[in-house]
């Protein structure tokens, strides 16, 4: 009688998991995570955390931006959207709650940024011996990061699928759970649908 009861209660924790498509979890040390959302308007969007080994096995060593950022650990994650009709995402209005604290994404700017001051003045940014980069290239950086890492504003197209990275700043030898929100608007700017994500550090 109670391995019947067991049963019945664990198909219902199976049907609550199941429905549950607002509020997805993935860990940070899990490989090829992926996270899927679908609304009632048709929007799609999946979330995959990239760990550090397939970020090397997608872009080596040298010219890496995301490996090498020295300010604080990189958390990045591979975002797909996609939509029956035309939307609009928009970074800014993303927000993320982690360690307690509510911080915003690591923009395309931002990384281009810090890599320019890097590599074209290595002196200016506390990132040890300058001559770690001496066979880097700017050109090849910004390139990486242009082709991968979200725009400020991004209008999803119908048909087609957006995909982009997300950054945002860990911290050293701290870890914790990020709750991140992120509202779909119309080409009118009204909010469509927000997705919500979970990632486990």
């Amino acid at each position: 009688m109670k391995i019947k009861h067991i049963i019945i209660s664990l198909c219902i924790i199976s049907l609550f998991a199941a429905c549950s498509t607002d509020e997805q979890t993935t860990k940070r040390g899990d490989t090829g995570a992926v996270t899927k959302t679908l609304s009632n308007k048709g929007i799609i969007v999946t979330a995959q955390y990239l760990n550090n080994k397939m970020l090397y096995d997608r872009f080596g060593t040298r010219d890496n931006p995301f490996i090498e950022y020295k300010e604080q650990p990189l958390v990045v994650i591979s975002f797909t959207m996609s939509s029956g009709e035309a939307m609009r995402f928009r970074l800014g209005r993303v927000e993320i709650f982690y360690l307690n604290e509510w911080i915003r994404p690591v923009s395309r700017v931002d990384l281009n940024s810090y890599w320019e001051r890097v590599l074209r003045n290595p002196g200016a940014a506390q990132t040890g011996a300058s001559k770690q980069y001496n066979n880097w290239s700017y050109k090849t950086v910004s390139q990486v990061i242009n082709e991968n890492v979200l725009q400020d504003t991004v209008d999803i197209v119908p048909g087609a699928n957006q995909v982009s990275f997300m950054l945002f700043q860990g911290v050293q030898n701290r870890y914790g759970t990020a709750k991140i929100k992120i509202p779909i608007y119309n080409m009118n700017g009204k909010e469509v649908h927000e997705f919500i994500f979970i990632i486990n550090t």
